[in-house]
């Protein structure tokens, strides 16, 4: 399957690898590739639909400029043979339920736009989604048969977990769900599952948070329990550090939901995947990993 950073590099590389892969013309321009290939029995897309220039997200909703402005496959990219094509969320949701996107479709990667204001008025940013886990995850809503928990591969930035060393109460928390979770793809937020995660407080004591887009808990993540509260269900693909390495930027650590041992700290995952070190809750260094469910 190979590791998250191979997968992303594959994207980032994503026009010349099509084309390689394809023996497709190098003159020819990027628009002609699905009608191209579309025919192919060996085609490993999903759908191609364009390509947009990736930006990485600041949090006072600039879209930050990035030197070379690396390219992705902006609609529904997958390298997996395995996954019926689709255009819609709607769809995508359908095979989901019916069972034709299943665990053969872990690691495969999804963008879903971002939609930020900027001096210039609302642009729209590519965020990239891996498919992490099947049916790990306390829906609400019990009339749905299967989910998937879609693990951003590039952070947002860097910010405090703030106001409180607990995720229900924490900045991070509030910034992720009514701010980050709100300017998605309009058409992507009915499908983002609203779901039960529990949390270690104090001694063995826990508590439920109500989540729709958050970051990890050590459970979640592959770690184990937290103090013997076990945060939720592990996901499928988190069995070792290399898959949990994302790409933070010049961070050292990106947050998870798990409040620390350690006073007035959270745990977090260093930049090789490991867990254990935490940090004061108030520190605006480590980066921001989103996760969600998708239904």
């Amino acid at each position: 399957m190979g590791s998250t950073a191979d997968k992303l590099r594959a994207v980032l590389n994503s026009k010349n690898a099509i084309r390689d892969k394809f023996d497709l013309p190098k003159t020819m321009p990027f628009s002609q590739y699905h009608e191209a290939i579309k025919g192919d029995a060996n085609i490993t897309l999903g759908y191609i639909n364009r390509i947009r220039n990736f930006q990485p997200l600041s949090f006072n909703g600039t879209a930050a400029t990035d030197e070379g402005k690396s390219q992705i496959v902006r609609n529904y990219y997958t390298w997996q043979k395995s996954t019926p094509l689709w255009t819609t969320w709607d769809e995508l949701s359908d095979l989901l339920q019916s069972g034709k996107i299943n665990q053969n479709n872990l690691g495969d990667l999804i963008a879903v736009d971002y939609y930020a204001q900027t001096e210039v008025g609302v642009v729209s940013i590519p965020i990239l989604f891996e498919i992490v886990a099947f049916d790990k995850a306390n829906l609400i809503d019990s009339s749905k048969t299967h989910s998937m928990t879609l693990f951003a591969v590039k952070s947002l930035g860097q910010r405090a977990f703030a106001t409180s060393t607990y995720w229900k109460k924490s900045g991070l928390r509030t910034f992720l769900q009514l701010t980050f979770g709100v300017n998605l793809d309009p058409d992507f937020i009915p499908h983002i599952a609203k779901i039960e995660r529990p949390h270690w407080t104090s001694k063995s004591s826990f508590a439920i948070s109500e989540d729709t887009v958050f970051v990890p808990s050590l459970t979640e993540i592959g770690l184990g329990d937290n103090s013997n509260v076990i945060e939720g269900m592990k996901w499928d693909i988190m069995n070792s550090d290399e898959n949990r390495i994302r790409d933070i930027g010049s961070a050292d650590y990106y947050w998870l939901s798990s409040r620390s041992t350690v006073s007035s700290s959270i745990r977090v995952i260093d930049r090789n995947g490991n867990g254990q070190s935490s940090v004061k809750y108030t520190l605006a260094t480590p980066a921001v990993v989103p996760a969600l469910v998708f239904v």
